[in-house]
């Protein structure tokens, strides 16, 4: 059973709705996130996402005929809830960005060794050829 405490885990940081350019997996996992928590409406959905209507209802189809969205209608209204097969999705698409982010800073770290590898020489703790000139 999915329990509130679970759905909670996911690390807002990750999704920045503020990108001038987003691809369409961001774009629907955030989706997925905004109606996460419960019962929402397109507005809603909308309003968190920063997406257009024609854009949100293109992804919304895309995301109910996977199975990844619920739509309830209450009173007329069309509401709209991430299903277990969603959750499940966003949490792969965390794992996988924090993958990502990951393997960035491994790859930063990796470029600054080499600049300073290059501008200091080899730094002296691994220095292989010993302790330097024997006396006799």
């Amino acid at each position: 059973m999915l329990t509130q405490s679970k759905l909670k885990t996911f690390n807002l940081v990750k999704f920045n709705v503020d990108k001038k350019y987003r691809d369409g997996f961001e774009i629907m996992a955030l989706i997925l996130y905004a109606a996460k928590d419960g019962y929402v409406t397109k507005f809603s959905i909308a309003r968190y996402t920063k997406t257009n209507y024609a854009h949100l209802r293109r992804y919304l189809q895309v995301l109910i005929k996977m199975h990844f969205i619920e739509t309830y209608i209450v009173g007329g209204r069309v509401f709209y809830k991430t299903s277990v097969e969603g959750i499940n999705f966003l949490r792969q698409y965390c794992v996988l960005l924090d993958l990502i982010s990951n393997l960035q800073r491994i790859s930063e770290n990796v470029a600054v060794a080499e600049v300073q590898f290059m501008k200091y020489g080899m730094p002296h703790q691994l220095n292989c050829g010993g302790k330097g000139k024997r006396e006799h």
